[in-house]
């Protein structure tokens, strides 16, 4: 009987150890089982109770494109009256590339020595409806410039516009759906947020369909000669598929929303721009790189003045060229110039305002039989006719007088009675200015005070602090990753400045990102949730700070690419998220990424 007892107690010790064993799965979760040929599914797959690492294969399939979103895992602990439970939920795109009922292949994993597997899921694809949906051009104003001449650039995006039942997306909403991080969009990177737009009816495959064209325009002024080079433009559109109303309160519905979207990718044709050095045949002595027709006009002031008293002249130069490479006229070679007028050799620092730069000189007149400012070339070689013109100021009459000086006699009543004497030639240097030379020869020893020794003494101070100041300019100027580094904390804190009511989660994401690629220096342009993750892990930041940020930009991105609409919805509530970035870039900052 004893031993019968003993048998039972020893079973349900037994059954109560087996039931505290933890239990390793894998399972897998597809957003719909059903989706358009190019149209991207979410997947979630989870292991269960597995050790911390552990990475699921991703199956080889031709049906599909398969994409990890994020490296690093949404990781769950969990602890029930002493039983401890962990979950990793790796998250995947994937894109059906055919029509058909496809098969996606499992997923698997190697754990102590067994394999784990999901099993296949069934998604029936359908081939998208017929027709653009989303296309890019790219123009030009031209077809052949020279270097430092204006070019306009054109930027025309085309897409459908969306009609479900009586619902039509606006213009707005479907800008909302353009894909600005996943986009790679060159020179025209920084304008897409100044776009216009018009609708436009265009015959496509026998049938008219309406389009919202969104253009945006840019001006360059290419630096090098040789083919001009737009930058990789690869422009993605998340196009809707589906809407859905979201629920409301009571008898009232919420607004609607797109449910299903697929991304479309669109390359545009380039235009073949060539750009041409100006050439140096025929080209003027005076020439200084001016493009482009040119006007120039000349004031003095003042125009009356003794020999040798300063004349200032304002230069105006107009142009419709770029302004910054324009120089001042070389007016130390103009020969009707310097034969009248003592001229500065050095460059002169120009003022640019609308279509112009201004420039002043100082000159003086030699002799008192100068009577004008002689007219001042300005050589600029005109793109429309291929050749070098020259135009010139009008002259500016001028009266130069004799110069005269000041008797510094001790008596007030000698010496003509202090009047001013014309100006002549002597022999006795400075002795001939005095009545009493041995005023002028007599002992002039001076005491040299203690704070005359303090100016000495804070002299190299203030020249050693001026170096360092105009070291560390120069460097800003000529090293763009330290100019980068040194803006980056100021422009992330400028985007997110302000009530977070008025920011979306774009706005936020795009700041951090961009903090990231400022710091790290590398083009912020298609910057992605997993480079920024990348470039932390590359320079040594803490493991707790990398998987902070990383959850951040992943409850940005759920926010704004889960199904919501674009990334329009405005960021607030109990979980400030654009506060939690300011947060962040402030840590990030403290770590001095480079």
């Amino acid at each position: 009987m004893s031993m019968l007892r003993l048998s039972t107690v020893t079973a349900v010790v037994l059954a109560c150890a087996a039931s505290q064993a933890i239990a390793q799965r894998m399972s897998a979760r597809i957003s719909s089982p059903r989706a358009q040929v190019g149209e991207p599914l979410s997947l979630s797959v989870k292991l269960m109770n597995v050790p911390p690492g552990t990475t699921p294969t991703i199956p080889r399939t031709k049906d599909f494109r398969i994409e990890l979103s994020n490296p690093n895992p949404n990781l769950t602990m969990m602890n029930i009256n002493g039983r401890r439970s962990n979950t990793a939920e790796y998250l995947y795109f994937v894109e059906p590339l055919r029509k058909g009922q496809l098969n996606l292949p499992p997923f698997r994993v190697a754990v102590g020595g067994r394999t784990l597997t999901t099993g296949a899921i069934v998604v029936n694809v359908e081939d998208a409806p017929p027709g653009t949906f989303f296309r890019c051009d790219v123009q030009s104003s031209a077809e052949s410039i020279y270097v430092g001449q204006p070019i306009t650039l054109t930027l025309f995006l085309w897409t459908r516009v969306f009609i479900q039942g009586r619902i039509t997306l606006d213009e707005r909403q479907m800008w909302g759906r353009f894909g600005h991080r996943q986009s790679s969009a060159g020179v025209f990177a920084n304008s897409l947020k100044s776009v216009s737009v018009v609708r436009r009816r265009i015959d496509e495959d026998g049938e008219w369909r309406d389009f919202y064209v969104y253009s945006v325009a840019v001006s360059l002024n290419p630096k090098k000669s040789g083919p001009l080079d737009l930058g990789d433009i690869e422009l993605v559109f998340g196009y809707p598929i589906e809407l859905k109303r979201n629920l409301g309160f009571g008898l009232f519905e919420g607004p609607w929303k797109v449910s299903r979207h697929r991304f479309i990718r669109s390359r545009p044709q380039m235009p073949r721009v060539e750009v041409k050095a100006i050439p140096l045949a025929n080209r003027p002595p005076d020439f200084n790189g001016a493009l482009g027709r040119c006007t120039i006009s000349v004031d003095a002031k003042p125009q009356s003045v003794p020999v040798g008293d300063p004349i200032t002249l304002t230069l105006t130069i107009s142009s419709k060229g770029d302004l910054d490479r324009l120089s001042a006229p070389r007016l130390d070679q103009v020969d009707g110039l310097t034969r009248d007028f003592e001229v500065p050799s050095e460059s002169l620092a120009g003022e640019i305002g609308e279509n112009e730069k201004v420039f002043n000189l100082t000159v003086r007149a030699r002799r008192e039989d100068v009577t004008e400012i002689p007219p001042i070339p300005m050589s600029y070689f005109d793109p429309n006719t291929d050749k070098f013109r020259t135009a010139w100021s009008q002259p500016i009459p001028i009266a130069v007088t004799p110069a005269e000086r000041l008797t510094l006699s001790l008596d007030p009543e000698s010496a003509a009675g202090g009047r001013l004497v014309p100006l002549v030639e002597t022999t006795e240097g400075l002795l001939a200015n005095f009545a009493d030379p041995n005023a002028v020869l007599g002992d002039q020893t001076g005491q040299v005070g203690t704070h005359v020794w303090v100016l000495l003494g804070t002299m190299p101070v203030l020249y050693l602090c001026t170096w360092l100041v105009q070291r560390r300019v120069l460097r800003l100027r000529d090293d763009d990753a330290l100019r980068r580094r040194n803006r980056a904390y100021a422009h992330a804190r400028r985007a997110l400045r302000g009530n977070n009511a008025n920011a979306s989660h774009a706005d936020v994401a795009s700041a951090l990102l961009g903090y990231i690629a400022d710091r790290c220096n590398v083009p912020s342009g298609g910057m992605t949730r997993a480079d920024a993750v990348r470039l932390l892990g590359d320079r040594a930041a803490p493991e707790a700070t990398v998987r902070a940020v990383d959850t951040l930009l992943g409850s940005l991105e759920q926010s704004q690419y889960g199904g919501a609409g674009g990334g329009g919805e405005k960021v607030g509530g109990e979980n400030d998220l654009a506060s939690t970035a300011r947060q962040w870039i402030d840590e990030l900052e403290r770590l001095k990424l480079k």
